[in-house]
């Protein structure tokens, strides 16, 4: 059986580390490429929203 990590990634964190900074890419440019606001990609960053599909 798999044991859940106690502390899991918020998508966010994983977005921010594994994509918006090695590329560079500016929040306010990814929000605008998604549709999203800055303020909206920045919550979900800093783990204060989540993504539903």
């Amino acid at each position: 059986m798999h044991e859940q990590p106690t502390n899991p990634f918020h998508p966010g964190e994983i977005l921010r580390e594994e994509f918006l900074e090695p590329t560079g890419v500016s929040q306010a440019d990814f929000a605008r490429r998604i549709g999203w606001t800055r303020p909206g990609l920045n919550e979900l960053i800093r783990g204060r929203r989540g993504i539903t599909a």
